[in-house]
C-alpha cells in the first residue's frame, strides 16, 4: 500500500509532541538529536510498525545547561551501527549559533561530523 496516497506523514515528528494523533497523521518519522534518544524511538517504531519510522540523527549542538558544546566525531559513533540495521534516514546539519559554536574550532568539528554523515549516507544510499 502507497502509504502517501491514505493521507498526511509527519515527516519531521520530535517525541515530545503529541498532537500528531489528533491531526489523524497516517505516519510519521520520529526524529533523533543525540544518541539518548535512538532506543525509544527503536522502541515505538517497533511498537507501531509501519506507523512510526526511526531517523537517526545527532544535533550540531550536543549538552544542556551549562553543558552545551558542538558535536564531536565521537557524538556520532553511537549510531553508526543504526543505519546498517534500520536503514533510516540521517538528520544532519550545522549549527553555528554564536554563544555556542563561536571559534572556529567548533565550527571545524560540526564541518567534520557534517561530512562523515554525508559519506555514511552516500555508502548506504539513505536520504538525508
Amino acid at each position: 500500500t502507497n502509504i502517501m496516497a491514505r493521507g498526511f506523514i509527519d515527516c519531521h515528528c520530535h517525541l515530545s509532541a503529541n498532537e500528531f494523533t489528533q491531526a489523524g497523521l497516517k505516519a510519521l518519522v520520529s526524529v533523533t538529536e543525540g544518541a539518548s534518544e535512538f532506543e525509544k524511538v527503536i522502541q515505538l517504531s517497533e511498537t507501531y510498525p509501519g506507523f512510526v519510522f526511526p531517523c537517526f540523527g545527532i544535533h550540531p549542538l550536543q549538552g544542556s545547561g551549562q553543558d552545551w558544546h558542538s558535536v564531536k566525531i565521537r557524538d556520532l559513533e553511537p549510531f553508526l551501527p543504526l543505519f546498517q540495521k534500520y536503514r533510516a534516514d540521517i538528520v544532519i546539519g550545522l549549527d553555528f549559533t554564536p554563544w555556542f559554536a563561536n571559534t572556529a574550532q567548533e565550527r571545524d568539528e560540526q564541518i567534520k561530523v557534517f561530512i562523515k554523515q554525508l559519506e555514511i549516507s552516500k555508502e548506504l544510499d539513505l536520504p538525508v
